[in-house]
């Protein structure tokens, strides 16, 4: 590349970022294509216009870049990443896996390929390959809140809850304003039984996020250990209203009428609740 294109295409990827930022998409991808025009094997370039296209969920463009980027060059590590990023966001891990672990050969010190990685393996069940990778994104660098949020799920997924607390603690200690990390304290401390800061959790999620339907649901659940069925019930409808399809929201408050002596509005919701349960996709009709 002339110092006069390499300029230039530098200058190009400067203005389609700009033109991103302002969310002027279109004026984004013009800039992209003047430099490709210039450039056409420039990975960088391509690399970026995916990672676009991957912001407005047109993945197969995305994927169509990255393919390209990674063709032109096996070693760039940030077209992997970006690759692996897409497959991700498809919920096609096995592929993210699969170019994260390349991303991370390539460039060890990458943070977020290790982190994005351990989400992927997080999203597989696969808990201590998860706490592997997100414990060396934290080696890496230790001051990014989900870093230890997600680790903390990944070993409250795996039974230590404990452990789960402490990495909760240090992600709320590093002041994420973030509804979930909340809303996962507080399901780790009803777990433990303590209700009350469970509750108090639940509480700071909600007012947070108050359209996070599990949220009410989780609350509803604390209340109603703590038998005030009331409370628990308005938390049930809540997340019902929130969440009209939430089958788990509808045998719960199906539970709260029973006991309150309210039969017919138990026999509804518990109706509604097997209605929106999913059917097993294997099981036959009988004849």
């Amino acid at each position: 590349m002339s110092s006069e294109n390499l300029e230039a295409v530098n200058e190009h990827l400067i203005r389609a970022d700009e033109r991103f930022q302002s969310g002027d998409v279109g004026g984004a991808m013009g800039y992209y294509a003047a430099a490709l025009r210039l450039e056409p094997r420039n990975v960088r370039v391509l690399s970026d216009r995916g990672s676009v296209w991957l912001e407005e969920g047109e993945y197969e463009r995305a994927i169509s870049d990255f393919d390209e980027a990674i063709r032109l060059d096996p070693d760039y590590p940030y077209a992997w990443f970006n690759r692996g990023t897409a497959w991700f966001q498809q919920d096609q891990f096995d592929k993210a896996i699969r170019d994260l672990s390349e991303t991370i050969r390539l460039k060890p010190d990458y943070t977020h390929a290790w982190h994005t990685r351990g989400m992927a393996w997080l999203k597989e069940g696969e808990y201590e390959k998860a706490i592997d990778d997100f414990n060396e994104a934290i080696r890496q660098y230790s001051e990014e809140p989900s870093f230890f949020s997600n680790r903390g799920i990944a070993k409250h997924q795996n039974g230590d809850i404990d452990g789960a607390l402490d990495d909760y603690n240090e992600a709320i200690r590093l002041n994420t304003p973030f509804a979930g990390i909340w809303y996962q304290r507080g399901k780790a401390w009803a777990e433990k039984d303590d209700i009350d800061k469970a509750i108090d959790d639940y509480n700071k999620a909600i007012r947070l996020m108050p359209s996070f339907a599990e949220v009410w649901h989780k609350r509803g659940e604390a209340w109603a250990k703590k038998k005030h069925l009331d409370k628990a019930l308005a938390d049930y409808s809540e997340a019902i209203r929130l969440k009209p399809t939430f089958a788990k929201a509808f045998s719960s408050r199906s539970h709260i009428w029973a006991l309150k002596g309210k039969r017919k509005e138990s026999r509804e919701d518990l109706a509604a609740a097997i209605r929106l349960l999913p059917f097993p996709k294997n099981t036959r009709k009988n004849p």
